[in-house]
């Protein structure tokens, strides 16, 4: 049977069954195949890289608009160019200071939703080594960790000082989750059909010249 397509973008297909390749999907909206099998290669080029990965879901929001915001997708593109380099020079001081500093590819797969706002904000899974980084941290400002290099990379690519970014990194509840390969990837369906909103065909900006979709090439 072949699945319906959707409306504003008649390359992408709809994807409607309640698994996906054996994985549980999110079952309350309308999800698109193509970002289905996008997001689960990203997860699968992770766990075959690193035998304990620390995945999370978040949410970047933007202050306030801006033609580039309006036109383009280069603010993911700097995001994780920033969130890099943030991670290398934070794996260089744990180094300097004699701590172990494993390497560490991060990966990431996002969606671009807009609905009644005058700015899009973007739901995310991150996905790091977790020999390197095991939990996002004290979320507080000022207090180091991952969550803070997160905040940091956002705001670098916003191009505005840290200071306006509080709040701007939203983390729901229960965000992260443990890939192992020691359990089999126990927690592996639970994170695909978390993640799999990020796949959903509501709020996404299509007809706009936009990818509304986006994520780890390699």
């Amino acid at each position: 049977m072949t699945n319906k397509r959707v409306s504003d973008n008649t390359n992408l297909s709809i994807w409607s069954q309640p698994l996906y390749q054996g994985l549980p999907v999110n079952t309350k909206h309308q999800l698109v195949e193509q970002y289905l099998q996008k997001l689960k290669t990203i997860i699968e080029r992770s766990t075959h890289d690193y035998p304990r990965v620390f995945a999370v879901i978040v949410q970047l929001h933007c202050p306030y608009p801006t033609q580039e915001l309006a036109a383009s997708n280069r603010v993911m593109g700097r995001f994780k160019d920033a969130l890099i380099a943030r991670i290398e020079a934070y794996r260089k001081r744990l180094s300097k200071q004699g701590g172990v500093a494993d390497t560490c590819q991060v990966r990431l797969a996002w969606g671009r939703e807009q609905s009644g706002s005058h700015v899009p904000h973007f739901h995310v899974l991150l996905l790091f080594n977790r020999e390197l980084f095991h939990a996002l941290g004290d979320i507080r400002p000022g207090r180091g960790g991952l969550y803070q290099i997160i905040q940091g990379a956002w705001c670098s690519a916003l191009k505005i000082p840290p200071v306006y970014g509080v709040g701007l990194v939203q983390v729901p509840d229960a965000a992260g989750y443990y890939l192992s390969r020691s359990n089999s990837y126990a927690q592996l369906p639970a994170l695909f059909q978390r993640a799999s909103y990020i796949c959903k065909v509501d709020t996404k900006c299509f007809g706009q010249g936009l990818h509304s979709f986006g994520g780890s090439r390699r």
